[in-house]
């Protein structure tokens, strides 16, 4: 089942990657908009480069939408 609360175990857990893995992630969520943003570098990130990365942007208004941002993670994810 896809709740808010899982969502944010699970960023709990990218975050925690950051320490682990050579992929980086920057999470962004907007509570007020209820509203969050994905950006995930497969390679690390560094400063002034401008390196591969992928993004999830979305508003989460319904279970359909944060399945998707869940999902993105989860992907992802290499633990």
């Amino acid at each position: 089942m896809y709740t808010i609360s899982n969502l944010f175990k699970l960023v709990g857990k990218a975050v925690k990657e950051n320490d682990l893995y050579s992929g980086t992630w920057f999470i962004n969520y907007s509570g007020h908009v209820n509203k969050i943003d994905i950006h995930y570098y497969p390679t690390g990130w560094e400063q002034g480069k401008d390196k591969h990365n992928e993004s999830w942007s979305v508003y989460l208004d319904s279970k359909g939408s944060i399945a998707e941002a869940y999902l993105f993670i989860k992907n992802r994810l290499r633990g």
